[in-house]
């Protein structure tokens, strides 16, 4: 009896760590999908069973007050390959396999986004964010300054974070034949020649007097 208790706890063991496994694996596609949480720059959650080899074996979302948050998280150095990002599904990894993130020690989301306020569209306050390091005192101002001059400073989000199209969300729009990939502003904060050189035209045409 006892033998055959033994092979029934061990089934039963294996049952539940493949339901938890299921579990992970459709809460770790959540994850993917969902905005990173605030100041979050280098904490990855550990998704036990799931990792081979995983020595973080406490559950996910079972902190309390007093446990170590070493037993939660592990650091995670790596730099995601932004082409298999697509821009959708995980705006933290694309932010950190940008330039600015890699040199940065404080570049959180925090950084940029007010979690007090709806400033979606706000182009320009995001703009001004990017001043708090890109400007002469720090010796990373854009190359186009002296060409275009200040007004240069009300939009680097279109020019270094612009809409891109989705390989995964598309709408299908009335009258359309074929879905319309849906456009989401990317943060991989890099230079984009193609809508450097949209934004160049439109600066140059807020210059010219009226």
């Amino acid at each position: 009896m006892g033998l055959i208790a033994k092979n029934v706890m061990g089934l039963v063991r294996s049952m539940l760590n493949f339901k938890l496994k299921i579990q992970l694996l459709l809460l770790q596609n959540i994850l993917s999908i969902l905005p990173d949480f605030p100041g979050n720059k280098i904490l990855t959650f550990v998704l036990p069973v799931m990792v081979e080899g995983c020595r973080k074996q406490s559950l996910l979302f079972s902190f309390t007050a007093g446990d170590k948050l070493s037993d939660y998280y592990v650091i995670d150095t790596t730099t995601p390959d932004p082409n298999k990002i697509d821009v959708h599904g995980n705006q933290y990894g694309l932010l950190r396999s940008s330039k600015c993130f890699r040199l940065s020690n404080t570049l959180t989301c925090s950084s940029c986004h007010n979690t007090h306020e709806n400033e979606k569209g706000k182009v320009a306050t995001f703009s001004q964010r990017c001043m708090n390091c890109h400007d002469d005192a720090h010796e990373k101002m854009c190359k186009l300054t002296k060409s275009l001059g200040a007004i240069i400073k009300t939009n680097c989000i279109d020019c270094h974070m612009p809409l891109q199209s989705s390989k995964a969300i598309a709408v299908q729009l009335h009258g359309d034949s074929l879905p319309t990939a849906a456009l989401i502003r990317s943060h991989l904060i890099t230079v984009y020649p193609d809508e450097t050189k949209k934004i160049i035209d439109v600066m140059k045409k807020l210059k010219q007097p009226h």
